[in-house]
């Protein structure tokens, strides 16, 4: 009797791990798959530019910027050069919105692009990690 139900009891034991292993794994692979952008996704740029920007400038630029189709929000830093904004990437890209505005307004600018070590020191999950080890190991057998 005192066998059977320690047999039960490591079978649903098992079971629950086994379970909750595979919804952990289907948790991390949602979450880690790449997805296509949706018209709800937001995305950051940065415009770098190559001549000052007087408040003059700032306000133009912003202005330009705001009448652009996807672009949702813009702070200009005139003591930096630098313009921040946020946009749909469906409806705009951030790429032919700095070419536009070069040659629209005549600004010399850039798009700013992490490096390649940047990006990969701003993610949580470093390579090197436990989980992120556990998330290839679990992709790989998927």
């Amino acid at each position: 009797m005192k066998l059977i139900r320690n047999k039960t009891a490591l079978f649903w034991s098992c079971s629950v791990f086994v379970a909750l292993i595979l919804l952990l794994s289907v948790h991390l692979y949602q979450l880690y798959v790449p997805k296509p952008p949706d018209e709800h996704t937001i995305v950051m740029a940065r415009f770098d530019f190559k001549n000052d920007l007087l408040a003059e400038d700032a306000v133009k630029v912003k202005s330009w910027l705001y009448q652009q189709k996807g672009v949702s929000h813009v702070y200009i830093n005139e003591l930096t050069n630098i313009a921040v904004f946020t946009f749909y990437p469906v409806q705009v890209s951030a790429d032919k919105l700095v070419l536009k505005m070069q040659q629209e307004l005549q600004y010399k600018a850039s798009r700013f692009m992490p490096d390649k070590k940047s990006l990969s020191q701003g993610c949580p999950v470093s390579p090197n990690s436990l989980t992120y080890k556990a998330f290839k190991l679990i992709t790989s057998i998927f």
